[in-house]
């Protein structure tokens, strides 16, 4: 709509383009009554500009998530048009919402009404709709956060529930080629550990650890299992080695004493022969390395732990991909210098250090 008002009054005289210029520079996408020229999230709404981690992207851009019905069909008082949002959840903003409708719409009496999850939520088109129009007729409005997240609640699996009906004079037949869609973009507030302030938010404070610099917790990671935490320190096992300075001496990105702990004291990734032909030899000494139990003495308690666990350990296979070809200058990128949490997320993923020195040319 205001891109079409844009085009409609830019001309060549000096008047139509200081008009322009003055039109874009009010221009607000996504209506949350801040100018898209200074909105630090110009695609979803976001009336208060939060920006917890200074990084000048709003909190709800790190987040945003665009959902959509696809096409609905017609509209009309005639029956109910139904669709779903799939994938909903709790916003940390307003939600911004978009009804677009090939429909029989052009005077006050013709109007949609929109239900969400159920409930109502909005009308479109009422007096501002074109009857049948070529290319959809589009109303966008914003519901508040604590609205939304009621809304949520009431969307049993992520699936809400969205319900259009025209009024009384509104024909679902009148046009050739009718349909109807419903988007809704939001800030998802994405709180993994559930203490009520959202992760970006928790990190930019450092009241929750982010060693790797992935925008995730360190210990939503590790609860999850999705990183190793193999002492327990609250740290990641690839930071305690890569960053905080455990010894690896076998380069697997996990701290040798958890593999000495179990047994593994060749650090193969076995727990084997070679293991035990230690334990024994050292038997009823009071070698600290060797005594697993932490008892004092090399004796049954220890000789338990090792032969529980035989075999392959759980750190067997890990590998730090340090390269032949390089010395490692460090493995996980700085945030600082490389402010895209996205490409952070990338770089960590590829399991290769982020700044090397090329040492065989």
């Amino acid at each position: 709509m205001k891109n079409n008002l844009l085009m409609a009054v830019c001309g060549h005289s000096s008047l139509s383009m200081l008009l322009c210029a003055s039109l874009a520079l009010a221009q607000d996408s996504d209506g949350d009554g801040v100018p898209d020229a200074s909105d630090n999230c110009p695609s979803v709404a976001n009336a208060e500009q939060a920006d917890c981690d200074s990084n000048g992207v709003g909190d709800a851009c790190q987040s945003s998530i665009e959902l959509a019905t696809g096409n609905m069909g017609a509209i009309g008082s005639e029956s109910q048009t139904f669709g779903s949002l799939e994938g909903v959840a709790p916003s940390a903003g307003n939600v911004q919402v978009t009804v677009e409708a090939i429909g029989d719409f052009g005077n006050p009496t013709q109007f949609a009404t929109l239900m969400l999850a159920h409930q109502f939520v909005a009308t479109a088109f009422q007096g501002g709709g074109v009857p049948c129009p070529s290319l959809p007729d589009s109303y966008t409005f914003q519901i508040s956060k604590k609205t939304w997240n009621k809304l949520v609640t009431a969307s049993p699996n992520g699936t809400m529930a969205v319900t259009i009906f025209g009024s009384p004079e509104v024909s679902a037949t009148a046009c050739p080629r009718p349909m109807s869609q419903v988007t809704v973009a939001f800030a998802e507030s994405i709180d993994c550990d559930g203490n009520g302030v959202q992760d970006s938010c928790d990190i930019a404070a450092g009241t929750a650890a982010d060693c790797n610099a992935n925008s995730i917790p360190d210990s939503c990671e590790i609860s999850s299992g999705s990183a190793q935490d193999c002492d327990g320190n609250g740290t990641l096992d690839r930071c305690d080695t890569l960053v905080n300075g455990s010894a690896d001496d076998n380069q697997n990105c996990t701290p040798d004493s958890c593999e000495h702990a179990v047994g593994d004291f060749g650090l193969d990734g076995i727990v084997g022969g070679d293991d035990l032909t230690l334990l024994l030899s050292l038997w009823e000494s009071e070698n600290a390395f060797v005594d697993l139990s932490g008892d004092g003495f090399v004796d049954a308690a220890d000789l338990a732990i090792l032969l529980s666990s035989w075999g392959a350990t759980p750190y067997a296979g890990g590998n730090c991909f340090t390269l032949p070809w390089a010395m490692t200058l460090t493995f996980i990128p700085d945030p600082a210098i490389v402010t895209n949490a996205t490409l952070r997320s990338a770089i960590i993923a590829t399991g290769l250090p982020w700044r090397v020195r090329d040492n065989s040319s």
